[in-house]
Parts: structure tokens; C-alpha cells; sequence
């Protein structure tokens, strides 16, 4: 990342220049500098396992839970990655959880996402193997539009 520090001096920040800062970027603490410029490496991605499930608010325990045993370190998985989300739908008044989840090879319900795909009840599910594309657009597609 290319950074411009409170002093105005501009710097990187990587795994080899300025790695505490890196680090603390990286952990989204946003208050180091202002980020203008991000160098990523790409790589293929073929079919991977993900989707959404939306849970009522009665499961919140149960996502919590589902939350902390995915967060051990005993439990790491290099392929999981999960987004939990605790919403308010005005238009019905009532509570709910909504997990964005992937697995990055094409592996139905893997075992470090099973204690959320195992959750119930379960009001929407969209689970499924396809590819980065499909997957953006369905996340698009649940975001509110027109919004500044």
C-alpha cells in the first residue's frame, strides 16, 4: 500500500517496508494515513463452494457460537472465509443474521463452515458451487440502491 502519513510523508507499507504498518492497515485500523494506492497480485480462480444464508434473530446464539468456533486457531481453514451481518428489515420489523460464506475450491459444506450452514432454521440459503461472477452479482443484487 502506498500511504500518506499525518506528516504528509508518503510511504509503503508491505511485508518487507514499514510491516507495522502494514499489519495495522491490513486489521482495517484506518486513523495511520490515507491509503492512495493498493498493489494486489492476481491468480485464477476457478468454481468455488458459497453463497448466503439468512438466519432469524432466534439463532443469534447459535451464530455466535458458529462465529467463535471458526475464529479458534485449531479450527483455521486457509480456504474459509465467512461475513456475518446482524440487520434490521424495516419493512417486516424483525431481526435477522445473514452470513456471506466461501470456500474457495469446489468442496460442498466444508467442515469449517458447518456450524453455520448447520444453523436453523434457515430463511433464505444460496449456497452453491460457481464462480467469482455469479457470486459478485448475487452480492450486488442484496445491496440497497441508489444510496450515498
Amino acid at each position: 500500500m502506498e500511504v500518506i502519513l499525518a506528516g504528509g510523508d508518503i510511504v509503503n507499507a508491505n511485508v518487507t517496508s514499514n510491516p507495522d504498518l502494514f499489519a495495522a492497515l491490513k486489521g482495517g485500523s484506518n486513523n495511520f494515513g490515507i491509503i492512495t494506492r493498493f498493489d494486489l497480485k492476481s491468480f485464477p480462480q476457478g468454481n468455488f463452494w458459497g453463497g448466503a444464508i439468512e438466519y432469524p434473530q432466534a439463532t443469534d446464539a447459535q451464530q455466535l457460537a458458529a462465529f467463535a468456533t471458526f475464529k479458534d486457531p485449531a479450527n483455521f481453514d486457509p480456504y474459509a472465509e465467512i461475513e456475518s451481518s446482524y440487520l434490521y428489515e424495516s419493512a417486516t420489523k424483525t431481526f435477522v443474521s445473514a452470513n456471506n460464506m466461501f470456500y474457495t475450491k469446489p468442496v460442498v459444506n466444508p467442515p469449517a463452515l458447518q456450524p453455520f450452514t448447520n444453523a436453523q432454521p434457515q430463511l433464505v440459503n444460496t449456497m452453491r458451487i460457481s464462480n467469482i461472477t455469479d457470486f459478485s452479482e448475487e452480492l450486488r443484487a442484496f445491496q440497497p440502491e441508489n444510496q450515498l
